[in-house]
């Protein structure tokens, strides 16, 4: 498999988890009935797997050095 591949699906999980538990608080803590509450769990999870594939493939190129050498500029150490 290639690099990016590897990093989209590393990736995918890490915002996948996070966009998911975002949005199961938010459909747990606003709906008052079991119904809302069901519907509100199937959005979040739809759109938390179509955002995170989103940001996943927009973001793994960006962690390779390659992306940086063709920028002309190196990539700044995260204590700096």
């Amino acid at each position: 498999m290639k690099t990016n591949t590897l990093l989209s699906i590393v990736l995918f999980g890490l915002f996948n988890a996070v966009i998911f538990g975002a949005g199961l608080i938010l459909a747990l803590g606003i709906s008052q009935s079991a119904t809302g509450t069901a519907i509100g769990i199937a959005i979040s999870a739809l759109f938390s797997i179509v955002v995170s594939a989103y940001l996943a493939l927009h973001y793994a190129p960006r962690l390779r050095a390659r992306h940086w050498r063709d920028q002309g500029k190196a990539p700044k150490p995260i204590w700096s």
